[in-house]
């Protein structure tokens, strides 16, 4: 019984209770880290020893509190392998340093920036390196709970310098290009929707559900010519395939730890 003691409060030692879950998920060659629950010293690593032996494609993190200084050293990691974060859940002190760092972002339940202004000249050196300014950085810091729109308002939804990377590789749209593009992907959810509706008048369920918006956007694209719609949308998709095998490129040169 006293051997049996000692090797539980020896593993208890080695695993520590408030360790992050840190794990790959989804199928192989397309899979991303997951990091659930609070990250504590020693989880920098194993994030490291997960990049080393997955082809990630991106991290998604659900944490609402943590050790800030290994946080950031995760977030360091992540710009560097130039990964997309997304926060499937609440997201909270430690984790809004590492959803900060990708060099794509997105939120579902927003941010709470409560508890980095605990140690705010070390989050605001780090926030600099992450393209955050100080006037940024010091409303963060200021903030209370911010959902997704206002998280995404005030730290933006990509990195500025990844962003402007692409599109000096890949080319892009033009801002009216882009509106018209989108109208172009709005008229092709309406046509898809009408489509599905007039199949399902045979005895199927389907139902025509199209937002106001889409139905606007799409309304300006029948306005435009089909042939530019076309061409539109087979740049876009160029892109598209031009920034995939660009940041896939990129990541490979990196000399990230373990990677």
């Amino acid at each position: 019984m006293r051997q049996l003691l000692l090797a539980v409060t020896m593993w208890c030692v080695a695993m520590p209770a408030t360790a992050a879950d840190i794990r790959a998920v989804g199928p192989a060659g397309s899979e991303r880290i997951r990091i659930d629950g609070a990250v504590a010293p020693g989880d920098r690593d194993r994030f490291a020893a997960a990049l080393a032996v997955t082809q990630t494609n991106g991290v998604l993190i659900e944490s609402t509190a943590g050790d800030l200084t290994e946080a950031a050293a995760i977030g360091s990691l992540v710009r560097e392998a130039l990964l997309p974060v997304t926060a499937t859940g609440p997201c909270g002190g430690g984790c809004v340093l590492i959803w900060v760092a990708g060099v794509a972002r997105s939120t579902r339940q927003g941010l709470d920036p409560g508890g980095l202004a605990d140690d705010a000249a070390a989050v605001g050196r780090y926030l600099a390196r992450m393209e955050i300014d100080a006037a940024t950085t010091a409303q963060l810091l200021a903030s209370g709970p911010l959902t997704p729109v206002e998280a995404i308002d005030l730290l933006g939804a990509a990195s500025p310098a990844h962003t402007a990377r692409l599109a000096k590789h890949c080319g892009t749209l033009t801002v009216p290009e882009r509106a018209d593009w989108q109208a172009a992907q709005a008229l092709d959810t309406v046509e898809a929707a009408l489509n599905a509706m007039a199949g399902g008048m045979g005895g199927g369920q389907s139902m025509y559900v199209v937002d106001a918006e889409t139905e606007r956007q799409a309304a300006a694209a029948r306005a435009l010519d089909p042939d530019y719609r076309r061409a539109l949308t087979a740049r876009q998709a160029g892109i598209t395939q031009c920034r995939r095998t660009a940041v896939t490129e990129w990541r490979a040169t990196q000399p990230s730890s373990g990677r």
